[in-house]
């Protein structure tokens, strides 16, 4: 799947829910305000202060886990990691 066809997969999921129609899966919303920092092995004070550490938190988040979409109410903002085909953005 290309990643613009994955993107509408993923719209086409919540599209689903939100209609009440059975989705041909459960769509996946990932939260990730402290767990990309802690499931990446980094301490709080060192991954909040350094966006090239938190990048590589996000990042790996991202790798590991196949998420539909990402959200994350961090109060510091983090450099984007280099777009993929994981999470989409509504």
């Amino acid at each position: 799947m290309t990643p613009q066809e994955l993107k509408q997969h993923r719209i086409q999921l919540f599209r689903d829910c939100a209609a009440w129609r059975k989705p041909e899966r459960v769509p996946f919303l990932a939260n990730i305000v402290t767990w990309k920092i802690i499931d990446s092995g980094y301490k709080f004070s060192e991954a909040l202060h350094d966006y090239d550490i938190m990048s590589k938190c996000v990042t790996n988040f991202l790798d590991k886990y196949n998420v539909d979409v990402l959200t994350d109410t961090s109060a510091t903002p983090c450099a984007s990691p280099k777009p993929s085909a994981s999470p989409t953005i509504m």
